[in-house]
């Protein structure tokens, strides 16, 4: 996904630069000081708006058909791959964070460790 929204972006972001440096072509010197941070603001809001609706929408699978025939299904990018990206993403936190050591150090600093150890 990361792969995807990274060549996305540097495209989008050439092709939005070579408008901006026409338009600034044209523009008087105190425009100038408007236009760059306006338009940096116009355009990353439209490229988050954009990546984010190609890794989560559509949430359901849809069948784009031509003929009666289906041609490609489509559905966000990450939600197709939500069960492989779930098991590494529970497998790197049991492996990392939810360690016994991690979880009794945790409990060690807590406030409940006295409470905790006259129940056992």
């Amino acid at each position: 996904e990361i792969k995807f929204i990274e060549h996305c972006g540097a495209f989008g972001g050439l092709l939005c630069g070579c408008v901006q440096l026409v338009v600034y072509q044209y523009m008087t010197p105190a425009q100038r000081w408007y236009f760059l941070p306006g338009s940096g603001i116009c355009i990353g809001i439209a490229t988050n708006w954009a990546a984010l609706k190609v890794c989560f929408a559509p949430i359901h699978p849809l069948k784009i058909r031509l003929f009666g025939k289906d041609i490609c299904t489509l559905q966000g990018i990450f939600l197709r791959r939500q069960h492989e990206v779930c098991k590494k993403y529970s497998n790197l936190l049991v492996n990392n964070f939810f360690t016994l050591p991690a979880i009794v150090d945790h409990l060690q600093k807590s406030e409940g460790w006295d409470n905790f150890k006259t129940l056992y």
